[in-house]
């Protein structure tokens, strides 16, 4: 694991109960995983957060550009990312698996009755802007072919101001059962 402050991505993939990390390793067992956090810059606090819509966007942009379609709002996974970004945040931890409970992004989506077949999960602090945690985002190979791929259908964006690390961002991908 690799820390620096104060913004930071962190992502991971989830194919049914196989789990990747950025350092390609992958984990069974049923829901969430490792990754590993990767550090690309810092950045200044903001006295507007940002709408997760302008992330939405920027993804879709970023998209667009590599040929992609485009990755459908769903209000369900925008709840569990909105829920999980402000739970880092005022709980004081970054990762995939809950500091409390234990749940991980699979267990998260799960839980609120979406069904799903592939899903991903890219987090960041420190960035205040949607258009700089995607460019981080896409800057990285492992969060950039992650959400690059045509196979996720749909998106969350969950952001939150707040916190020992300032802004906390979830981006949450997912292929729907149906």
């Amino acid at each position: 694991m690799i820390r620096c402050m104060p913004a930071a991505l962190v992502l991971v993939l989830i194919s049914g109960a196989t789990i990747s990390g950025c350092g390609g390793a992958a984990v069974g067992g049923g829901g969430g995983g490792g990754g590993q956090l990767i550090v690309l810059g810092c950045a200044q606090g903001s006295d507007n957060p940002p709408a997760a819509s302008d992330a939405v966007a920027a993804t879709n942009t970023q998209r667009a550009m590599s040929g992609v379609g485009q990755l459908f709002a769903s209000p369900t996974l925008s709840q569990i990312a909105q829920t999980y970004a402000e739970r880092m945040g005022t709980l004081g931890f970054t990762g995939h698996e809950d500091a409390v409970t234990g749940e991980r992004v699979g267990d998260r989506i799960t839980a609120a009755d979406y069904g799903w077949t592939l899903a991903a999960e890219n987090l960041g602090y420190g960035q205040c802007s949607a258009e700089q945690i995607v460019e981080e985002w896409m800057a990285s190979s492992a969060h950039r072919e992650n959400f690059l791929r045509g196979d996720l259908t749909e998106i969350g964006i969950g952001v939150y101001q707040g916190g020992d690390e300032g802004m906390y961002w979830v981006q949450v991908l997912a292929t729907p059962a149906n």
